[in-house]
């Protein structure tokens, strides 16, 4: 459940393992900011809803600003949550997911793993990550903790926290939230991504950057998901 990272902090560099809080409140303390975004925690779509978001990714809230903190540096926060529905089995997208080995092959911003431990609920993961974008280069060197939780018949919440940091990252954490469907064509998972991650301001623009082409990013980051999970599926 690798932060799949987002990637998107695009410039910034953290992200992708994977998670996000199920509810308003539990998203509010997301990170050291505290600060409330639009759309954080919006209600899980019903799953009469989930044909139609098939093929689809939606934002439910995204964000770029600056975080000052207690010793004055400063820092960019991302946060952001997508949502979108898969025709692929949860399982399935839960194996994709906790595959960290295959994280380089999934996610383009992903540029190395290291799976330090892994007991099938709770893994540890080395993680290199790095973005090229308008001639600037941007790599993080971060170690996550990624914690699978079934929360209940057709659904799972994977979790991840960067325990380990470098100079680029103040803090990462996130989720994938994931529940289980159906509809006359056969299976679907409805699938959100969430990350909250603070970032080195490295390059001027670099705030502007990741605002202008954070929104792409994370929607790459779940239509790489559900390419790999189809594959993997094909594969079986």
């Amino acid at each position: 459940m690798r932060r799949y990272f987002y990637i998107v902090a695009l410039l910034a560099a953290t992200v992708v393992s994977a998670f996000a809080a199920p509810d308003a409140e539990a998203a509010g303390e997301l990170g050291p900011g505290g600060k409330r975004i639009a759309g954080m925690g919006a209600a899980i779509p019903a799953s009469s809803e989930f044909p139609s978001l098939a093929g689809v990714e939606r934002e439910v809230a995204f964000d770029v600003s600056t975080f000052r903190a207690p010793d004055g540096k400063r820092w960019i926060r991302l946060f952001s949550e997508y949502e979108s529905v898969y025709r692929a089995s949860m399982e399935d997208v839960i194996a994709t997911l906790w595959d960290f080995e295959a994280s380089p092959r999934i996610f383009s911003r992903i540029l190395k793993t290291h799976l330090r431990s892994d007991d099938g609920t709770v893994a540890v993961i080395e993680q290199k990550t790095g973005i090229r974008i308008l001639g600037l280069g941007y790599v993080s060197n971060l170690v996550f903790q990624d914690v699978l939780r079934r929360d209940g018949p057709g659904a799972a919440t994977l979790e991840f926290e960067a325990i380990e940091v470098d100079e680029t990252t103040l803090s990462s954490r996130g989720s994938w939230i994931i529940m289980e469907g159906r509809d006359e064509s056969g299976p679907l998972t409805y699938v959100r991504y969430n990350l909250d991650s603070y970032v080195e301001p490295k390059y001027p623009a670099q705030e502007w950057i990741m605002r202008r082409f954070g929104d792409g990013d994370m929607r790459r980051v779940l239509r790489d998901l559900y390419k790999a999970t189809v594959k993997r599926v094909r594969g079986k």
